[in-house]
């Protein structure tokens, strides 16, 4: 089957966690590091109204919000993109890289919440011709890297995540990569109760 006819319905995840937007932006970072999920779909009754995503929760963090107190409906984006269930796999992707996202919320031809595909979901299904033309990963690494001293303080990796809108920060000692820091990592830390404003890189 080509990939421009190959349907996203087999592909998405249909077992979404779902909040309504009342719901504390600490309780909604407890179900994503459970339940190992990168983002949750906000609803009202079935239609998705919002989305917060683990890059949501970092810039959170950073700006110091009340997380136990803060609705995630003040946090989450709002009007999310979305796709239709028979939407194909070039439709889906063209919509991530066009938006600028990695989640794409799929609805019912009600409007209601069917799932979410991820751009790592597409990314495992999109046909060899894709990538036939890639022979060297130089031509599609990213080359200007963000990174910390090893023991860079916990609170300000989080900022510089925040403010270069990245996924990831690489940790390195005497100019050498040691380690990686992530966005899912910051969601744990912070469920695990630590002070990231004292915490350095080193010790976690």
């Amino acid at each position: 089957m080509a990939m421009k006819d190959k349907s996203i319905r087999k592909i998405f995840t249909s077992n979404v966690i779902s909040v309504t937007p009342d719901v504390s932006v600490s309780e909604a970072a407890s179900l994503m590091e459970k339940n190992k999920i990168s983002c949750i779909v906000v609803v009202q009754g079935k239609k998705p109204v919002g989305i917060f995503t683990e890059r949501d929760f970092v810039v959170a963090v950073h700006r110091q919000n009340h997380l136990d107190s803060t609705e995630i409906g003040k946090l989450m984006t709002v009007q999310p993109i979305t796709a239709n269930i028979d939407t194909n796999i070039y439709e889906a992707y063209s919509l991530l890289e066009i938006n600028r996202i990695r989640h794409l919320i799929i609805v019912d031809s009600n409007g209601e919440l069917a799932g979410v595909i991820t751009q790592s979901d597409i990314m495992k299904n999109l046909g060899l011709e894709y990538f036939v033309e890639i022979k060297n990963i130089s031509r599609i690494m990213t080359k200007n890297v963000v990174t910390v001293e090893r023991n860079f303080l916990l609170r300000n990796a989080i900022s510089k995540m925040a403010e270069y809108s990245i996924s990831c920060i690489v940790v390195e000692k005497d100019r050498s990569p040691v380690g990686i820091l992530t966005e899912r990592d910051v969601v744990r830390l912070f469920r695990a109760g630590v002070d990231i404003d004292s915490l350095r890189y080193l010790r976690v």
